[in-house]
């Protein structure tokens, strides 16, 4: 009778560790999915932030620079900024950023002292968007992800 008992109890705790373990295993398998997509999102967005930032901080320097001498920033034909008229007009090279799209808004206003410009992603990351806010009165410049 004591034998069955040890056997009885060792069963007992063989199920309550492979239960534990499944319990584990199931856990994990809930929440570790969604926590890889974060990071992998959040990767994503910081390697795209690294590319289209710094053609941003361009855009921007130069629409200053054009306002100063022209008395309005520059706009293309279209929202979306191409990269011929954009190379010749400010002298910004759109394609060191090849996985973005840089518009400016809004495109009609010529008076405007406050510039809107905006990166989106195109490809991979499709769905970021930085944009940049400069006000040429005040000479201070915001960007924000979305």
């Amino acid at each position: 009778m004591a034998e069955a008992s040890k056997q009885s109890t060792s069963r007992l705790s063989l199920s309550s560790v492979l239960i534990a373990v499944a319990t584990l295993v199931l856990v994990a398998a809930i929440l570790l999915p969604p926590y890889l997509r974060g990071v992998l999102a959040e990767r994503r967005s910081a390697s795209f932030a690294a590319q289209a930032q710094p053609t941003l901080d361009a855009l921007i320097e130069a629409e200053r620079a054009y306002k100063e001498q022209k008395g309005k920033f520059w706009r293309d034909a279209h929202e979306t900024l191409s990269p011929e008229a954009t190379k010749q007009a400010l002298g910004v090279d759109l394609g060191v950023a090849p996985d973005c799209s840089f518009a400016i808004y809004p495109p009609d206003l010529e008076a405007d002292p406050t510039l809107r410009i905006a990166a989106k992603a195109s490809r991979e990351g499709a769905g970021m968007t930085i944009e940049c806010v400069y006000d040429s009165i005040a000479h201070t410049k915001s960007c924000k992800r979305l």
